[in-house]
């Protein structure tokens, strides 16, 4: 499977690569995700990274969102508004 890593407003490099290495990680794990499911995640994270406003791929929030993300698909979610809504709520809770 290939991924395709998207560039932001300014033209630099959104930190996708931590999603792209999870996902690398988890094919590797025996988990594969549908190019349906990898095109949820990468608009549930890309719409979370803006939320967040972050772009340095090795901020350990990257990562942490990276894996929510991940999770909430394996777990079944595929409507990417509601996992990004679903994240930021736990965000806000704690």
């Amino acid at each position: 499977m290939r991924f395709l890593v998207r560039k932001s407003v300014k033209g630099t490099l959104v930190p996708q690569q931590t999603l792209l290495r999870l996902l690398k990680t988890e094919e590797g794990e025996g988990g594969v995700f549908q190019p349906e499911d990898v095109a949820v995640m990468t608009t549930a994270f890309d719409g979370l990274l803006a939320d967040f406003k972050l772009v340095n791929r090795d901020d350990p929030v990257v990562t942490m969102l990276a894996k929510l993300v991940v999770e909430m698909v394996r777990n079944g979610e595929r409507d990417p508004e509601q996992i990004r809504k679903q994240i930021l709520g736990r965000h806000r809770a704690s």
